[in-house]
């Protein structure tokens, strides 16, 4: 500005009233205050936005780390799971386990096997090891030259190492004796993994530290409870060697790192904090807590095995210069360059003759609406951001009352979210379920489905929905009517998926029962059917054989005694009398047959029929008898129940053939419930209630179930010369007597026929007779008892011991026969139970009979014994025992058992 321009204002500015130049300074005043407000509102803002961006890394940051934690655990537990199942694992099986877990991480430096080897057995170890391929191996002092270790009680020497390359200089090495001795003993006398401190890797890699797992081993499944048991019974250990720089630095992707500077620091109380892992430009001084309260940071505190990890979070350099932007400069620049501007648009117009005052109060009004504009865009920033957080609030507590499940995912189809209901129904949290955890729960046979249903919605960006089963907490799956509806925004950009999955186990079992309703409808309108048919058929053919009968009977009347025709007409009648019988059998599957109905006792029928049934079976079959004494009477015809006796004897005889076996005929009462009634398949809507039974089974060929569903029908038949009416006419007859069959059959293991007709009314069920108590009976030696619910093995225990036994308990098969086999002395007796998990009753008693073919098991059931011991006809079963049984049943059993031995 020249010397005559600064005149020039100055003469300018002298001329202007005093309220003018008032004004003016006011109005550079208020432009410098509103800048500085908007300075320190987009500031705020910014700092607010920026904390919000680091905490939501850092805890991402804090959950890779503990992943990766996991993961360096979980490589343990396939090393486990070989020594558990295998008693000698030879080195080639520990190569392969290996090489597949240091594929899957390359952090590892070394997995080892390190075997306890006592000194007595040093020599002989030390020649095996030669054998196997390790020349010169030899038990080892720790330290930079190998030196044989001297004598001590036990050694603890690296025998396998994963990989080789690199680690043979630690084959032969005592653990036991080196830096880590303290932590070995300690993970021997917990039975606990446990974790070193942070040490040096005695191999030359760059001056990288280790950080090691040890695990001990027992031998069995069940871990020693005291720690004498640990240290006698101690196997070895399994050790993994980690590269920690390696370890800690793979978890965290190199996009997190370029704003964040991590410290992880080992505190396990009683131990000096030592520093694990750091990246950044933050050096040790920032972790002075005095200095941290000063920084933007984060701390989180992990569990890793037996040691106490912390994770020190900070924004690094470039973030905080980031942090320090120019947005908030901008602004407040640009309300002060508005505010310099209307000043001097104000100067300008004082010099000219106009309504200055109106111009001036025209800008004012400008800058207070600006100044007004931008209040409410922070305003309305805050409330948007206040809005947001209600509304995902009232959302989730929306979700979190409503009674379907409800899951979110995000744009890369992770988990992020689960309701409430969803979390009570797998009785997990929210950080087990979240990301993958959810897939767990997913029927395995679903799982592909829903990720195809999700991958084909995702690219369509279309809703989707699919049937599924989904994991109860109880273990048990639940069918789930699962939807799918993309969440977008406001300008249509994918953002995820929000479903809901509701429980259709109802009704699928619903329809289940609505199946099985018409299934046996079905078969009613089927059995009616052939019944009518049949009846029909008997009908007209007897109606034919009346005649044809009639006929014969008069031709013969009026032939002469000589006449040689006699010998036909015989013929006649006689077929026709044979033909009349199978109208009669078919009569009686039709439900139409004559019935002459008195109370009869069906133990006494069977005694009464045994001549008849001696005759009717083959000569290589033998008839066994187990027959109820004082059985209630029911409201049958005699004659027709022993055509059912006759027929199914027979069948049973014909199934056996030519090769020897047993027909069983037994009778009984049973109390049949709605339960029981419904699975007998041949029945009609039967009340429940008291029914005497009367089985038929046979050792014979057997039946599949397609033959079952067909037995009964008309005219069936499986062998060459059969007319398929026998078991027709027994199907017709117990349903007229308002009773039901019950069938029993797999080939090659015999069929069974149960019969079930009702008490007759106002018959009184007999009492049994009271049992007459034995004390006298004291039992010796020593009982196994195998049993899956604890509280009945407790009392079957307290039982034995009563009668004078000593017991030893497993509680399931597998114990069982490590007990059985590990037994100094041999059992008297075993009881077995017949349904277990693991080993079943089934196939205890085979191995058990494998070790030792005379024992004596007496198998435990609350099936009754003809369905519980089908499976064990002919293999040595010494008694059965229903439940529940008294002590006195018990103790007859084995007084008898004893008695007989």
């Amino acid at each position: 500005m020249t010397q005559s321009n600064r005149g020039y204002w100055r003469t300018f500015w002298s001329a202007q009233p005093a309220f003018r130049r008032l004004l003016v300074a006011i109005l550079l005043l208020l432009g410098l205050v509103l800048s500085i407000s908007v300075y320190l509102l987009a500031r705020n803002y910014e700092q607010q936005r920026l904390q919000a961006g680091f905490r939501q890394r850092a805890f991402v940051v804090g959950e890779l780390l503990r992943m990766q934690i996991a993961n360096a655990e979980y490589t343990l537990y396939p090393l486990r799971t070989l020594y558990l199942f295998s008693q000698s694992v030879e080195r080639q099986e520990f190569n392969g386990a290996a090489l597949d877990l240091l594929a899957r991480n390359p952090a590892i430096q070394a997995l080892e096997w390190v075997p306890r080897v006592t000194l007595a057995k040093r020599g002989e170890f030390e020649a095996k090891a030669k054998q196997d391929g390790l020349a010169g191996f030899q038990v080892i002092e720790p330290g930079p030259k190998p030196v044989r270790a001297g004598e001590r009680a036990e050694y603890y020497p690296i025998y396998y190492v994963e990989p080789v390359k690199g680690n043979e200089r630690l084959l032969g090495w005592d653990t036991l004796a080196g830096t880590n001795r303290a932590y070995m003993e300690l993970a021997r006398d917990t039975g606990k993994t446990v974790a070193t401190g942070k040490s040096k890797i005695i191999q030359d890699i760059g001056g990288k530290s280790a950080w090691i797992l040890i695990m001990p081993l027992y031998p069995g499944l069940s871990e020693p409870a005291t720690v004498e048991q640990r240290r006698e019974r101690l196997v070895g250990f399994i050790r993994v060697v980690f590269r920690i720089e390696d370890l800690i630095g793979s978890a965290f992707p190199a996009s997190v790192l370029k704003t964040l500077d991590i410290v992880l620091q080992d505190k396990t109380p009683g131990e000096q904090p030592t520093i694990l892992f750091q990246t950044g430009t933050n050096n040790a001084s920032l972790l002075v807590d005095a200095e941290l309260a000063k920084a933007l940071h984060e701390r989180r505190t992990f569990q890793a095995a037996s040691r106490q990890w912390e994770l020190l979070i900070l924004p690094n350099k470039a973030a905080r210069e980031y942090q320090r932007g120019m947005l908030p400069v901008a602004l407040a620049g640009a309300v002060m360059a508005i505010a310099a501007l209307i000043t001097l648009i104000f100067i300008y117009l004082l010099g000219h003759a106009r309504t200055i005052e109106e111009q001036v109060a025209e800008q004012t009004s400008t800058l207070l609406i600006t100044n007004q504009l931008l209040k409410e865009e922070v305003k309305e920033r805050r409330e948007a951001e206040l809005a947001s957080r209600e509304s995902e609030e009232r959302f989730r507590a929306l979700a979190d009352s409503a009674p379907v499940l409800i899951w979110m995912a995000e744009a890369d189809l992770s988990m992020s979210y689960f309701n409430r209901t969803w979390l009570q129904f797998r009785g997990r949290e929210l950080a087990q379920e979240a990301n993958d955890g959810w897939r767990e729960g997913v029927h395995p046979e679903d799982l592909p489905a829903w990720d195809k249903a999700m991958a084909e919605a995702r690219q369509k960006e279309a809703p989707f929905h699919l049937e599924f089963r989904l994991k109860h907490h109880d273990g048990s799956y639940h069918w789930m009517f699962g939807t799918g509806a993309p969440r977008l925004k406001a300008d249509n950009t994918f953002t995820g998926f929000i479903g809901t999955c509701l429980d259709i186990t109802p009704l699928r079992e619903a329809e289940a029962q609505r199946l099985k309703l018409e299934r046996k409808l079905q078969e009613t309108q089927k059995l009616e059917s052939l019944g009518v048919v049949a009846g029909g058929i008997a009908h007209d053919f007897n109606n034919l054989l009346t005649a044809m009968l009639g006929h014969a009977n008069l031709a013969r009347m009026v032939l002469s005694p000589s006449s040689p025709l006699h010998e036909h007409l015989a013929s006649i009648e006689k077929a026709a009398l044979r033909a009349a019988d199978l109208c009669k059998q078919m009569l009686a599957y039709a439900g139409r047959g004559r019935f002459n109905i008195e109370r009869i006792n069906l133990s006494q029928l069977v005694e009464d029929t045994t001549h008849l049934l001696q005759l009717a079976i083959s000569k290589s079959a033998v008839l066994k008898f187990n027959l109820a004494p004082n059985l209630p009477p029911v409201d049958a015809d005699a004659s027709q129940m022993r055509q059912v006796i006759m027929n199914l004897v027979i069948n049973a005889s014909e199934a056996i053939g030519s090769r020897s076996g047993v027909i069983s005929i037994s009778t009984g009462m049973v109390r049949a419930d709605r339960d029981y009634l419904d699975k007998i398949k041949f029945s009609p809507d039967l009340p429940e209630g008291e029914y005497v039974f009367l089985e038929v089974s046979d050792t014979g060929c057997g039946m599949d179930s397609e033959t079952i569903s067909k037995i009964f029908d008309p005219f069936f038949t499986t062998k060459f010369t059969g007319r398929g009416l026998g078991l027709a006419a027994v199907l017709g007859i117990i349903r007229s007597h308002r009773g039901a069959i019950k069938v029993y059959s797999e080939p090659g293991k015999g069929s069974t026929f149960k019969i079930l007709l009702p008490v007759a009314n106002g018959a009184k069920i007999p009492k049994q007779p009271a049992e007459k108590t034995s004390f006298d009976f004291k039992g010796q030696g020593t009982v196994l008892v195998i049993e899956d619910e604890e509280t009945v093995r407790a009392i079957i225990c307290r039982m034995l011991e009563s009668i004078g036994y000593s017991v030893v308990q497993a509680e399931n098969g597998l114990v069982g026969v490590e007990k059985f086999t590990k037994a100094t002395s041999p059992f008297q007796f075993v009881l077995l139970d017949l349904t277990m998990p693991h080993m079943d009753g089934e196939a205890t008693f085979r191995e058990l009979r494998r070790l030792k073919p005379d024992v004596r098991v007496i198998l435990m059931s609350g099936y009754n014994e003809q369905d519980a011991i089908s499976q064990f006809a002919g293999k040595g079963l010494a008694g059965f025992l229903q439940k529940p049984f008294k002590l006195e049943e018990l103790r007859q059993l084995l007084k008898k058992l004893s008695a007989g031995a």
